[in-house]
């Protein structure tokens, strides 16, 4: 055999050991690689799933010390209206336990207005009863900044007279105040789509956007009673999307889908 046969062979024999040699360590490398990749994902799922615990577990402690308080303050706030204690003092409290009530459940639906009506009705000073509006007014504010943000839509505070209207641009109504007092306003919201009109239907201090609203389109739309003086009310219209009351369950709406739905 040739010398430069010899050494041609020796080179071959060298190239092919060395890319054996390196294709080896390329899967070497690469299952390494995937190992690890997969051991992050491991570790990053395990980690997900210790969050979601600790969330889940966060919440249920939430909502059952939630409900446990709820339950306490409910539970003093008519045991007030058994008990043989004095008048102004409970009543007092009242305020106070029903201000607490409303602002733990104000991303509840539940209508609290009967509460905020009773209690008014046993308030005898005039400073008594503006705190009580005080306290419904806050809890409306709270609510209606909540749904309103950001793909709602809020009027701000519209100063109106008995007889008056006002159109919306954004939407294909407009309200009408048919009657006002100190207490309360009486309303129609007049569709500009035929002769539809809703209402009337009073407006008072009482009222929360979250419960006191009417459905309209894919909106509901709520109106507070903000102020009243000799020279008329204060209103303020606010409207959010309707899945954010998909608590409240509407038998009417609910036929009107089912007429409508093509099967």
């Amino acid at each position: 055999m040739e010398p430069s046969d010899r050494a041609s062979k020796i080179i071959d024999i060298i190239v092919k050991l060395c890319s054996a040699g390196l294709i080896t360590a390329i899967i070497a490398f690469y299952g390494n690689l995937i190992s690890n990749n997969q051991q992050r994902q491991m570790e990053e799922n395990r980690r997900m799933q210790m969050l979601i615990e600790i969330s889940s577990k966060q919440k249920e402690f939430d909502v059952n010390l939630g409900v446990h308080m709820v339950e306490t303050l409910m539970n003093r706030y008519f045991q007030m209206d058994r008990s043989g204690e004095g008048v102004q003092q409970p009543l007092q409290e009242k305020m106070v336990l029903l201000r607490l009530i409303a602002l733990n459940l104000q991303d509840v639906p539940v209508n609290l207005k009967p509460l905020f009506e009773q209690l008014d009705s046993q308030l005898q000073g005039r400073e008594d009863r503006d705190g009580l509006r005080e306290v419904a007014k806050e809890i409306a504010r709270r609510q209606a900044s909540r749904l309103a943000f950001p793909d709602g839509f809020d009027s701000g505070v519209i100063p109106l007279k008995a007889g008056e209207e006002r159109a919306f641009e954004s939407f294909i109504f407009k309200l009408r105040v048919e009657s006002a007092s100190e207490e309360l306003a009486k309303i129609t919201l007049h569709l500009e789509e035929g002769e539809r009109v809703i209402g009337p239907f009073s407006v008072t201090y009482f009222d929360l956007p979250l419960v006191d609203n009417t459905k309209i389109g894919p909106l509901r739309v709520a109106i507070l009673l903000v102020d009243s003086n000799a020279d008329g009310i204060d209103l303020r219209v606010i409207a959010f999307p309707s899945d954010l009351a998909a608590d409240r369950f509407d038998i009417k709406e609910m036929s009107r889908t089912l007429r409508t739905t093509q099967w």
